[in-house]
């Protein structure tokens, strides 16, 4: 049922918007630098290949463009709130990996911990129309 006066409408089509636009410019970043990643693999010191990260990185920005469709396309669906809860959960489980893995090997960057205010936004929104269920 259609209802499009809930209430977390704005903030899941913001979140989703802003999560289509970063994951976009990951995704053209990445692959060029999954392409060169045994450049980077013999000059930056870490733990693991940095071709398992910019795989990694290209496969949650894919997950994520998946979570904005189906927050922009069910924004103002009551019946679809809690599906939409459960993948804002994810999403936030997914940047709490990526800060882990930024404080691990680039120290300290604000954009890491900027990440998180997109899933913040979306799991909000989702879980105002959850209420109105």
């Amino acid at each position: 049922m259609e209802n499009t006066k809930l209430p977390g409408k704005s903030l899941i089509l913001v979140s989703s918007i802003l999560f289509i636009i970063g994951s976009g410019i990951n995704i053209i970043v990445s692959i060029p630098m999954l392409l060169t990643a045994d450049y980077w693999d013999r000059t930056l010191p870490i733990f693991m290949p940095w071709s398992i990260w910019y795989i990694f990185a290209i496969v949650v920005s894919l997950f994520t463009i998946f979570i904005a469709i189906r927050g922009i396309k069910f924004c103002n669906v009551a019946e679809k709130a809690s599906g939409l809860f459960t993948l804002g959960i994810i999403s936030l489980i997914i940047a709490a990996i990526v800060i882990v893995f930024n404080l691990t090997t680039l120290g300290f960057t604000p954009l890491a911990f900027a990440g998180v205010l997109w899933p913040v936004l979306y799991t909000i929104g989702a879980s105002k129309n959850k209420r109105m269920m």
